[in-house]
């Protein structure tokens, strides 16, 4: 009996682990979630190999702005909200290239120019959310929008207490743009 109840329990726990595990997206899976753009079947396989999903937790496949900027975003089934990951790509001539959406120098450090406008209106103790969302649009001067959450060192990772939208043209000069403690409110920064 003893025998049979450890055979039982050995393989309960090994087919919840493995239905835990899922494989990454297939290609069909991939073109189903974009929807919107025609993506090349190479941009679509460089997308799935660099989308680099280790088969644990919910991913969600998201095109930014259709045929131009998609990305891959993936939350552990269990722990904390700190855990997720983001990862953007913009398209090139026909090319798959990781995008750098974050105001930030190698070392992570916020540029001084950036930092110094947002805490006029945020306050000096301010940083980014890392796991908020980080959505891209696109305004009517061809400037990429980029909407997300900050918030002041008391709060935590998950509480995010400020909106914060950002303006860029190469992904590489970040221009502030409005704050807001509600979402529907905006101070434009200046």
């Amino acid at each position: 009996m003893i025998k049979n109840t450890l055979i039982f329990s050995t393989l309960l726990i090994a087919i919840l682990g493995f239905s835990q595990s899922k494989s990454a997206p297939t290609l069909k899976e991939i073109q189903r979630s974009l929807k919107k753009g025609k993506y090349s079947s190479a941009i679509l396989n460089d997308f799935r190999k660099q989308m680099n999903y280790e088969g644990y937790g919910e991913y969600i496949i998201d095109e930014e702005i259709p045929g131009e900027i998609i990305s891959f975003s993936q939350q552990p089934l269990v722990g904390v909200s700190s855990s997720r990951s983001t990862s953007m790509f913009i398209i090139k001539n026909n090319k798959l290239q990781p995008l750098h959406y974050l105001p930030v120098h190698e070392d992570y450090e916020i540029d001084k120019n950036f930092n110094a406008r947002v805490k006029k209106y945020a306050g000096e103790d301010w940083s980014f959310s890392y796991n908020a969302e980080y959505n891209i649009s696109k305004n009517i001067n061809n400037s990429y929008i980029i909407s997300t959450f900050i918030k002041k060192r008391a709060d935590a990772d998950c509480c995010s207490s400020l909106y914060l939208e950002y303006l860029t043209k190469d992904f590489k000069n970040f221009l502030p743009y409005r704050i807001s403690e509600d979402g529907k409110d905006w101070d434009v920064i200046k």
